[in-house]
C-alpha cells in the first residue's frame, strides 16, 4: 500500500516540476519580447501615443497595420511594461515607452533597433558555434563587423544604435565623472560626442577633444554647445596614437577588441596622458555571481558578431592595466550597465 506522505512527496515534486518548467519556457520563448520591441520601434508607436490613448483602430490607421494582428504585438509589450492598455482596446505609454519616443534624452528607440536587427539576431542563433570558437559573424555575412556596418545603407542604424547605448547611460555617468578645472577632455572613440557634450556643459573650463573616424565626427553634436572655441573634432585610429589630453573617456571601447588590442589603446591613451591624468573607462564590469546582470547579456551579443570582443571581471580590467603601465585607482558604480573604472599612471 503506498503511503499518503510518498504520494504528497511525489505531487510536491511534480507541481515543482511544472512551475520551474513554465518558467523555462517563458526564458526559451522571451525573444518575442525583443522583436516586439523591434516592431513598436519600426511602426513608431510611442511617437503616435505621445499625447495620450488611442484605440487600436487608430493606431492601426496611423501605422499601415492590420488591427487584429497589431493588437498581439501590443498584449506582450503591454505585459512588459512598455504600453498600457486601458480602458479594454485602448492603449497609451507605461514607463518604458516613455524612453521609445524619437526625442528621449536616452534614444532608445535607435539602439532596440540595432540589437535586434539582423546583423545580431542571425548571429544569436549559433551562440554554440560561437563557443566553439567559429567566428560567427564572418561566416555567416562574408565579412567582419564593422566592416559590415560601412553600407551606407545601412551605416545610421549602426551609429545611431551605438549613440542610442551610450545615451541610456551618459545621464548616469555624468553625476560621477569628476573633471579638474581647465582639463582637455578626449573623448577615444566618442561616436556624436553625447558624453562629451554634457561634460563641456556641467565644466565650464573644460575643453573637449572628440576623437573618431572622419565619416562618424560628420554627424557630431558638439556644435550644440554653441562655443565652438571649447572643443574640437580629432580623426584617427587609437591603434595608432591618441590626443594629449588631460581626461580619457573610453565608453564601450575595450569590450570590442581583445586583450592585446585593449592593451594597445591604454598605452596609446597613456602616452598622450598629463602626468595627473586619467582614463575613465565607463564599461560593464562582470560580477563574479550568480544574480542577473545586463553586462552578462551583453557578452552573449558581442560573443556572437565579435570575434575577440568580451566583457570583462574587475581582475581581468586590472591585468589590462597592469600590462598597460596603469593602475585601477576606483570603481565607481552607477544605476546604469556601466561602470567607471579610474585609471592613472602607476
Amino acid at each position: 500500500m503506498t503511503k499518503f506522505s510518498d504520494t504528497s512527496e511525489r505531487s510536491q515534486d511534480l507541481n515543482q516540476g511544472q512551475d520551474s518548467g513554465v518558467e523555462l519556457l517563458n526564458l526559451i520563448m522571451a525573444y518575442s519580447i525583443s522583436t516586439s520591441v523591434r516592431a513598436a520601434a519600426q511602426l513608431g508607436l510611442a511617437d503616435h501615443l505621445r499625447n495620450g490613448s488611442k484605440t487600436i483602430d487608430e493606431l492601426a490607421r496611423l501605422t499601415h497595420t492590420q488591427g487584429i494582428h497589431l493588437q498581439r504585438i501590443l498584449r506582450v509589450l503591454c505585459a512588459n511594461r512598455v504600453f498600457r492598455e486601458q480602458p479594454i482596446d485602448t492603449y497609451q505609454l507605461d514607463e518604458l515607452g516613455k524612453q521609445m519616443l524619437s526625442d528621449s534624452p536616452t534614444q532608445l528607440k535607435d539602439a532596440a533597433l540595432m540589437l535586434t536587427d539582423a546583423a545580431f539576431l542571425h548571429c544569436a542563433g549559433d551562440l554554440a558555434k560561437a563557443a566553439a570558437g567559429t567566428p560567427i559573424f564572418r561566416e555567416r555575412f562574408g565579412h567582419g563587423f564593422f566592416e559590415h556596418w560601412e553600407d551606407k545603407a545601412i551605416h545610421d542604424v549602426f551609429h545611431q544604435g551605438v549613440a542610442g547605448l551610450s545615451m541610456a547611460s551618459n545621464h548616469l555617468l555624468i553625476e560621477q565623472i569628476d573633471v579638474p578645472e581647465g582639463a582637455t577632455v578626449v573623448d577615444v572613440g566618442g561616436g556624436i560626442g553625447g558624453l562629451l557634450l554634457l561634460i563641456l556643459q556641467q565644466n565650464p573650463s573644460a575643453y573637449g577633444i572628440l576623437f573618431d573616424q572622419a565619416q562618424v565626427l560628420d554627424n557630431s553634436v558638439l556644435p550644440n554647445l554653441n562655443q565652438p572655441e571649447r572643443w574640437k573634432l580629432v580623426s584617427g585610429d587609437f591603434f595608432e596614437s591618441c590626443p594629449a589630453g588631460d581626461i580619457y573617456l573610453l565608453q564601450m571601447i575595450i569590450h570590442d577588441w581583445s586583450d592585446e588590442q585593449g592593451i594597445t589603446i591604454l598605452r596609446n591613451c597613456k602616452r598622450g596622458m598629463s602626468e595627473n591624468g586619467r582614463i575613465l573607462i565607463l564599461e560593464s564590469v562582470i560580477e563574479p555571481n550568480n544574480q542577473p546582470d545586463g553586462g552578462k547579456l551583453l557578452d552573449l551579443i558581442t560573443m556572437c558578431v565579435l570575434e575577440d570582443s568580451r566583457e570583462r571581471t574587475l581582475a581581468e580590467f586590472e591585468a589590462l592595466f597592469e600590462q598597460a603601465g596603469l593602475r585601477l585607482i576606483r570603481r565607481i558604480p552607477t544605476a546604469g550597465l556601466c561602470s567607471i573604472l579610474e585609471v592613472g599612471h602607476k
